[in-house]
């Protein structure tokens, strides 16, 4: 069962707007500044903001929450504070993402924005209600060692990382030198992992680009692609812990970037491995989120049911987040993601 917090969270974390109708009762004395840290967890801070601002506004502040006129603006400085930053940060993060971009651009080397400031401007208004903490680029693998000149020769260093499976990681991670900002992540696939990718494995030529209408520019992914991208990355990264990604899915559902071609997502979904990352992205769309696009669009792909996953990541527990046992869960859902 659902905490009040977590109602509340839910109505306040809707990009779109204040989610209707709201809980049945404010909420509890002090639980303000508790709520704003785990809208900030979610990292759907933005949303839950302008939100909160606007059900004081349409509501009164006794409808919202016990707390008076001081212990609302301690709770809420703070948050609008850390909001402004993480906004800050995003811009320095996407002036170094076109940078990039023009540059591989000029040089004819396929590359896209992952996720970012292209999630951002695509299924987002304003493009200030998703923020991002890095700059993701997905390229061609045989384009890596090039893209590594180049970021050489604009300042970056690349960060050698300790991992079992280095050689065969899916990403590099590139630092900036002294010029403010910051890290690069090049993939040369979706999922990172290498075990992982026995499962589920998505390339750059996976995905569904749209037809280019100018020479030179930038591929740019589908509707389609993006919830391949979305739908992946909240699985195989994320073990769906955080409600942004759900908030990523749902808008594409939406249609914020245009209609989605069921045909070549279903055949992606066979190819890469995807169908469970899909088909739990869809699923906790539609129940957590009570987003009846998520639920249509799952029915329509027919993927096949997948119920150990949604067992293991239920609703309620993208909504607590952490804990020992769900640990344990995320770790037996990432197990049943190697399998082909």
């Amino acid at each position: 069962m659902r905490t009040l917090i977590q109602h509340w969270l839910l109505c306040f974390s809707d990009p779109s707007g204040l989610c209707e109708p709201l809980p049945e009762g404010p909420l509890p004395k002090g639980a303000l500044g508790q709520l704003c840290q785990i809208a900030e967890n979610h990292s759907v801070l933005p949303a839950f903001t302008a939100n909160f601002t606007s059900a004081v506004a349409a509501y009164g502040t006794a409808r919202i929450t016990h707390d008076g006129e001081s212990e609302i603006n301690a709770a809420m400085g703070p948050a609008e504070s850390q909001l402004r930053r993480r906004i800050a940060y995003s811009l320095v993060l996407r002036r170094q993402a076109d940078e990039i971009m023009q540059v591989l651009s000029r040089q004819s080397i396929p590359a896209i924005v992952l996720k970012g400031a292209d999630f951002a401007d695509r299924l987002y208004q304003p493009s200030a209600l998703r923020y991002f903490t890095d700059v993701d680029l997905l390229v061609p693998r045989e384009a890596l060692d090039e893209i590594g000149q180049i970021l050489e020769g604009l300042g970056y260093q690349r960060r050698k990382a300790r991992r079992k499976h280095n050689e065969t990681y899916g990403q590099e991670t590139w630092q900036p030198g002294r010029q403010p900002g910051g890290n690069v992540e090049i993939h040369w696939n979706l999922v990172n992992s290498p075990t992982i990718r026995r499962g589920v494995s998505v390339t750059f030529e996976d995905l569904q680009m749209e037809p280019l209408s100018k020479s030179g520019e930038p591929p740019l992914p589908t509707a389609a692609a993006l919830l391949l991208i979305a739908a992946v990355h909240a699985a195989g990264s994320h073990a769906f812990d955080r409600l942004a990604l759900l908030h990523d899915i749902r808008q594409i559902c939406r249609g914020l970037a245009g209609p989605i071609d069921t045909i070549y997502l279903a055949e992606a979904a066979r190819q890469t491995g995807a169908g469970a990352s899909l088909e739990m992205a869809l699923h906790l769309g539609g129940t957590l989120l009570n987003e009846p696009v998520c639920a249509e669009l799952e029915q329509r792909l027919r993927l096949r049911g997948y119920g150990l996953m949604k067992t293991l990541i239920s609703p309620a527990m993208v909504l607590r987040q952490r804990g020992g046992l769900d640990l344990l869960r995320r770790k037996i859902f990432r197990e049943l993601l190697k399998r082909p």
